[in-house]
């Protein structure tokens, strides 16, 4: 009869401790009764971030993020009244703020008539981490798959749809659900397509580590009989029989192109037509409107026969009156100079001028502009002689000045400056006005455009700009300006020194 060899109790001991120590899961021993950490395996105070000495010290819920402590006392001690075993997952909370998240399965034992608890606990990190990639690779693709802008779907080597989007079903008129599984793409091909497209199918499934994209038009007939020409691009899942395709509903699209052909070039310039007729019969009665009003009452006003106006009343009720009659003028020039712009007739009579006498030419102007600003005129000494029309380039300082009055508070600057550069005299009006959004960009200085249309007290035909870039232009020069938006604006126009007009 063979000998058995009975371990000692020492060996056990060893060989038991040897086994808790090395073990790759977390161990601990609970005091069932209070709750106190007894003993625990190196994996365990790696898990928690603590030492054996110190987790003897504590009670295990203490290891759990503080604001679940309470609750994690009330789940020990419910488990330990009902002498019921446990596997749950968990976060330990370790002493630098990081978590840890287990697994771990608990039971009771009886150990020399005490009570504890011994638990195994698993370090599932990785596996979170991992779980957390697949549930992300698959929200990313399916919403890839879902918002592609276009209908897709995936078939089965029997042609089955077993994955489409809500394009897809829409489409084809039916819910996802009714489509995934059970229905085949070929019911809704139209007949003169389908066998193409079957062959197209069959080539692909019998060579799936090919990769062969195609691309074509094929007509679609949904559930309710209606015909759509699609524009489908096809290609194998690589290592499957299976298809992938997005499909294009491109109906409207060739019917627009048809009506397109037809009428696209009369139907836009219509509209541009009528656009600019409406623009310019209301820009017209309101502009020629509002002077016209106030010349009307100042005049009414003067002839009353029951008032007696004392002479610095009369003055300056006659001053508002030229006020009002050079803005009437000034319209009516802008329309008179529109229409010569169109037409090609806008003629230039040029001379030698400095920029001074530019400047003095249109100073009244000015005065009744500015009279309730702040104007200041920098002129740079010794600038050279510039062969231009002085009214036109006149009219085009006016025009900035006037916006700039326009734009700006009453008392705040208004700055000319006119300077020499790069062969040019620069010619700029700067004002702390209410500025001029960026994305407005060259918008400006289009025909009729107006930055504040419809705001109260701002007036103005949304000609001037554009009036101002065809002079400056016709005198072979450049038309600019710079703004922050709640900061004012500078506007700037140069004009080569000796350069000559256009037709002279």
């Amino acid at each position: 009869m063979p000998m058995t060899h009975t371990p000692t109790s020492n060996c056990l001991n060893e060989w038991y401790r040897f086994i808790f120590n090395e073990v790759r899961d977390g161990i601990v021993l609970i005091d069932a009764g209070s709750g106190k950490i007894i003993d625990a395996n190196p994996e365990y105070q790696r898990q928690t971030g603590y030492r054996l000495n110190e987790l003897q010290n504590m009670f295990v819920w203490q290891l759990r993020p503080k604001e679940k402590q309470d609750e994690a006392e009330r789940y020990f001690r419910q488990l330990t009244s009902q002498g019921m075993g446990s596997s749950v997952e968990v976060e330990f909370q370790r002493p630098d703020g990081s978590i840890c998240p287990v697994e771990f399965f608990a039971g009771i034992t009886n150990i020399e008539g005490r009570a504890y608890w011994l638990s195994i606990s698993r370090d599932v990190t990785e596996r979170r981490r991992v779980e957390e990639k697949i549930r992300y690779s698959e929200n990313l693709y399916r919403t890839i798959f879902e918002t592609t802008g276009t209908a897709m779907a995936i078939d089965d080597v029997n042609r089955r749809l077993m994955l489409v989007n809500t394009k897809f079903a829409n489409l084809a008129g039916y819910e996802k659900e009714q489509l995934e599984g059970k229905r085949s793409w070929t019911e809704f091909v139209a007949p003169e397509d389908l066998e193409r497209m079957k062959e197209s199918s069959d080539e692909r499934k019998a060579h799936p580590e090919r990769h062969n994209p195609s691309t074509y038009e094929f007509v679609w007939i949904d559930r309710f009989n209606n015909r759509h020409n699609i524009l489908i691009n096809s290609d194998t899942l690589i290592g499957t029989p299976m298809t992938i395709a997005s499909l294009l509903d491109i109906t409207e699209y060739k019917q627009a192109l048809v009506e397109a052909e037809k009428a696209q070039s009369e139907a836009r310039s219509f509209r541009e037509s009528e656009r600019l007729k409406t623009e310019l019969l209301s820009m017209v009665s309101h502009e020629l409107r509002t002077p016209l009003t106030a010349i009307k009452g100042l005049v009414t006003s003067l002839l009353r026969k029951d008032v007696c106006w004392d002479p610095t009343d009369e003055r300056d009720f006659l001053e508002s009156i030229n006020r009002e009659a050079d803005r009437l003028a000034r319209l009516i020039g802008d329309l008179l100079d529109m229409t010569r712009l169109e037409s090609g007739s806008l003629t230039m009579s040029p001379d030698w001028f400095r920029p001074e006498e530019i400047v003095s030419s249109i100073q009244s102007e000015i005065d009744n502009l500015c009279c309730a600003h702040h104007f200041s005129v920098s002129i740079e000494p010794r600038l050279p002689q510039l062969f231009v029309d002085i009214t036109r380039i006149g009219q085009v300082l006016v025009n900035l000045i006037e916006n700039s009055v326009r734009f700006s508070l009453n008392r705040t600057e208004i700055n000319l400056k006119v300077t020499h550069g790069d062969g040019s005299v620069v010619f700029t009006v700067s004002d702390s006005g209410c500025g001029i959004p960026a994305e407005v960009g060259e918008r400006v200085f289009d025909r009729f455009y107006q930055l504040h249309r419809g705001t109260r007290g701002v007036n103005g035909t949304g000609l001037g700009l554009a009036i101002c870039r065809a002079i400056v232009e016709a005198h072979q020069g450049s038309i600019g300006y710079c703004s922050e938006l709640g900061h004012g604006s500078t506007f700037w126009f140069r004009i080569p020194s000796g350069a000559s007009i256009d037709g002279h």
